[in-house]
């Protein structure tokens, strides 16, 4: 009887640590390679309890287990690598922007060399007189430029850098402010305009590149809708 006492007692202790690597195995079951696995799964057949020893669907739960987080470990390692290469595609289109112009999501309108500045209106709704007037950054009116009734939608429109009396601006900074009527109710609309990119930087975690634009507003590249 004192030698059964003494098996019951080890075999107690034996559970007691099989218990426990498995507790250990589930823990760290995303840091464990396949080496270490197989290790605690030897460790537990050599000290299960004989009188109740595991049953092979435990043992094979466990595979499941592991091939599951081992596969979605895989999985991430795939996706972080694709993510990589996209941000890195990515990179590199927006460094070829430098020098370019795009449309973008903006009311700044930079005069240079005289030339023409162009834009478009984002119509949410229509409208029975659709009026976009160019500002000096003081906010005085510099020209009014009246595009008449417009359907929701795009509305293009070009300033052609002189004031209403026909003079010809000094080149800078200006915006403009595209307005109209909804039933009624005077409501401003949205703009884009081209601007110049003079400089693309890498921001956040994901590195995602950003567009230091002429009017001196960084941008993402989601947020271009044109480059020309």
């Amino acid at each position: 009887m004192e030698i059964n006492t003494q098996t019951a007692a080890e075999t107690s202790a034996l559970t007691a640590s099989s218990d426990s690597a498995a507790t250990v195995a589930a823990a760290e079951a995303q840091t464990l390679g396949q080496t270490e696995f197989l290790k605690l799964m030897i460790a537990q057949v050599q000290n299960q309890d004989p009188f109740s020893p595991m049953e092979n669907g435990d043992f094979i739960g466990q595979m499941a287990q592991f091939s599951s987080v081992d596969g979605i470990k895989k999985m991430n390692t795939s996706l972080e690598s694709m993510a990589a290469a996209y941000n890195h595609g990515q990179s590199l289109q927006a460094a070829t922007l430098v020098g370019r112009q795009v449309v973008a999501p903006t009311s700044a309108a930079i005069l240079t060399d005289g030339k023409p500045v162009v834009g478009e209106v984002d119509l949410s709704d229509s409208t029975s007189s659709l009026v976009v007037e160019v500002r000096s950054a003081t906010g005085d009116l510099v020209q009014s430029i009246d595009l008449g009734p417009r359907s929701s939608g795009r509305a293009p429109f070009a300033w052609d850098g002189k004031d209403s009396d026909g003079n010809q601006q000094v080149d800078g900074n200006y915006y403009v402010v595209a307005s109209g009527p909804v039933e009624g109710i005077e409501k401003e609309f949205s703009t884009l305009m081209g601007l110049a990119v003079k400089s693309v930087s890498l921001s956040g975690s994901l590195q995602t590149p950003q567009l230091y634009l002429q009017d001196g507003t960084n941008i993402g590249l989601d947020k271009v809708e044109q480059i020309h």
